[in-house]
């Protein structure tokens, strides 16, 4: 196996591991990646990556979040950078969820209509909104209405 196949193969083996929430063993064979093939390994994706790992460790969230923001800024409208770019929408929308956050994660789904990322957006774009609503005032049988309602 050369090693351009050897990174291609780790690169996917922390794809992998990401998804199923084995987040120590991919950061760790993100590590290795820029570590022994330096060179070789797409800098932005292995930076997007280390950051994703990190931030669903929670002792580390806080340099996965520098990690994101580095690749959106380092790497302007790669694939790598618009998918940081979800991470920090959808981070932001769980930390508070407000006007602001919805509309930032909305407007990245209207920019990136083709992303694989979009439908779990949408998913998390609706449970944003259906939470906003829930912080409303409720109304009580004390309430005035206006004579509209």
């Amino acid at each position: 196996m050369t090693d351009e196949q050897r990174v291609r193969v780790k690169m996917l083996q922390a794809e992998v591991l990401l998804a199923t929430e084995n987040y120590e063993v991919a950061e760790r064979i993100v590590h290795e990646l820029l570590t022994q093939y330096p060179k070789l390994a797409d800098k932005a994706r292995t930076t997007l990556l280390l950051g994703q790992t990190k931030m669903h460790v929670p002792e580390k969230a806080d340099e996965g979040l520098l990690i994101l923001k580095k690749v959106v800024a380092d790497y302007g409208s790669t694939p790598s950078a618009v998918t940081a770019q979800y991470e920090l929408a959808v981070f932001n929308l769980d930390q508070d969820i407000n006007a602001a956050h919805i509309r930032d994660l909305s407007t990245w789904i209207s920019d990136n209509p083709g992303h694989s990322l979009v439908e779990k957006g949408l998913e998390r774009l609706v449970q944003a909104y259906l939470a906003l609503t829930r912080q409303q005032v409720v109304p009580t049988t004390f309430m005035k209405l206006k004579q509209r309602e």
